[in-house]
């Protein structure tokens, strides 16, 4: 989505919510459009991305209807966002991660993933999450050096790697590809996470590859999450 196909995706999300309507019924096709001063096919774009945001209910024939949202779902893998987050938004007090981070040559998985040419290297951060002083998560990341080496070498990084990556690097990631695997699947890292967060845990295995906004593959992730701090849930539709 384009910045100004967002801006009028906000705008009318604004009108929406802040107007009443008969019926709760939204003008003709043509005067919304008119008034946003877009085509009619613009229109129907940002129309539909608000029908999947379950904000609008097209009927063929009738036309355009403001619904009530649906609730939201607390741990929804439908939102992008960091780590830190999730465990504030929890309940829980984000601690230090201890990091490490290597310039490396990838494996053949990561190589494929993130696009990247013969021989070249990855920036690889390994990192250990806290809430409330317990190690909760356990992470490596890789990123293509040529995108990101000078800005790791030049700013001090901690918190948020993807508002590092916006302020630093110039790049917004934009969506991920993600999938649940059984710990089993890479048991080499599976057993490190155990040293960290304690044997005996059950953990969640997550894999995601990030995608900027110009949908160029640019941050690889595998993941161990304790599955008593961390819960995902998904809204199934027909």
């Amino acid at each position: 989505m384009t910045v100004q196909q967002k801006k009028l995706k906000k705008k009318l999300t604004e009108i929406i919510r802040n107007e009443s309507f008969p019926d709760n019924r939204l003008p003709s096709e043509l005067e919304m459009a008119g008034r946003l001063n877009v085509s009619r096919m613009t229109y129907r774009g940002i129309v539909q991305e608000l029908v999947q945001d379950g904000l609008l209910l097209v009927r063929h024939g009738r036309g355009t209807f403001i619904i009530p949202p649906l609730p939201s779902i607390p741990g929804s893998m439908e939102r992008l966002e960091s780590l830190g987050r999730m465990i504030r938004e929890s309940g829980f007090t984000e601690g230090e991660s201890r990091r490490k981070i290597t310039v490396q040559r990838p494996d053949s998985e990561i190589s494929n993933l993130l696009n990247l040419k013969k021989g070249e290297k990855v920036l690889r951060i390994e990192r250990i999450r806290y809430a409330d002083d317990e190690p909760v998560a356990f992470s490596q990341n890789y990123l293509p050096y040529s995108l990101v080496g000078r800005a790791f070498e030049e700013n001090e990084f901690s918190g948020s790697l993807l508002q590092f990556l916006e302020d630093h690097c110039r790049i917004r990631i934009s969506c991920a590809d993600c999938e649940i695997c059984p710990p089993e699947e890479n048991r080499e890292f599976a057993e490190k996470a155990l040293d960290y967060m304690g044997k005996g845990r059950n953990l969640l295995f997550i894999k995601q590859n990030h995608y900027d906004e110009e949908n160029h593959p640019v941050l690889f992730t595998y993941e161990f999450l304790r599955s008593d701090i961390f819960r995902f849930r998904i809204r199934r539709r027909r």
